[in-house]
Order: structure tokens, then sequence, then C-alpha cells
């Protein structure tokens, strides 16, 4: 279906995720986000395109209403999809190395070891985190998942790849391959 759409038809629903994304979304828009992302290589392209130009702009003040954050929203995502039009690609993205990207809401990453993954997520929970198996050494993980809410995060990745998530207590998770 996504080989029919043209990159402006792309490009406007990665924006669309990009919005819906930038406030902490449900593991269900979560999970729909990352089917779409996977669904065709130009997703990832474009959303990581819009991703970066959107990072590029300071934050606004925290003293600031939503209404005048998203009306400011409203008025640089159609610039910076008219700006994608004239500018070559490689000009504006970011280099490969720079695969992990981290917002405040969320933790984006583009085809990362499982334990880099587990790494950025235990960052974000207090405890530990602990995959026993050398075979997680060789899964990848490419989505989105919430940085605050590390249980959901760890039940997306149980959802998304072949492993069990072990809970022994609040500060004790161990990852084994299913």
């Amino acid at each position: 279906m996504t080989e029919s759409l043209t990159q402006d038809q792309i490009r406007e629903q990665a924006a669309h995720w990009l919005v819906r994304l930038d406030e902490a979304p449900s593991a269900e828009v979560l999970a729909e986000f990352n089917a779409w992302h996977a669904a065709d290589a130009r997703h990832a392209q474009l959303f990581e395109q819009l991703q970066q130009l959107w990072q590029s702009f300071s934050p606004p003040p925290k003293a600031r209403r939503r209404r005048a954050h998203l009306m400011g929203a409203a008025l640089v995502l159609p610039a910076a999809i008219a700006v994608g039009q004239w500018l070559p690609v490689q000009s504006w993205m970011a280099p490969a190395t720079q695969a992990t990207a981290s917002l405040p809401a969320r933790l984006i990453f583009h085809d990362r070891p499982l334990p880099e993954v587990l790494a950025e997520i235990d960052r974000h929970r207090r405890g530990v985190i602990w995959a026993s198996d050398a075979q997680l050494q060789t899964l990848r993980f490419t989505g989105v998942l919430p940085a605050q809410d590390s249980d959901a995060a760890l039940a997306l990745l149980q959802a998304a790849l072949p492993i069990r998530i072990e809970t022994y207590s609040k500060y004790l998770v161990q990852v084994r391959q299913r």
C-alpha cells in the first residue's frame, strides 16, 4: 500500500506521527507508530528527517500554554515540508553514527543491538535490567519506547522481539531469549 504513496504523503504522515508522539503516548499509540515506521524504509527516513528539523528549534519556555505550543508546531511543520523539497536530503540528515535519539517523553532507536536498548532503558529506571543469554547480543531493535515508563518499554520489547521479561522485584528485571 505504501508503494503508491508519494514523498509528500509520507512526509505528511511522518509529521502527523511527530506531533502525535510529542505528548507522552500510550503503549497502543507507540505500537501503531512502530508498525508504520517499520512498514517502509521511506517512513523511517522521512520521520527521522522531520524529527531532526523539529529538534533543531529550541524548546519553548515551560510557562507557555499547550495551545501556543501546538500553534507553533502547526506553523513549523509546513515550513519543514517545504524546506525538504529544496534541500538535498544529505545536507540536513544526522550522521549515521547518531542512530539513537532521546527525547524527554520517548526513546527512539534505529537498528540498535538489544543490549544497547536495554542499557538506555536501564538509565531511566531504578534497579537493574539483567540480560542473561549470550544470544541476545544478536537481536536488533528499531522503534519508539516510552522513556518514563520502563515497564511499558520492556513490555513493548517483549512483544516485538523473541525475548521473555522476568520481573523479580521493581529493582531486578531479567531478560531472556524465548
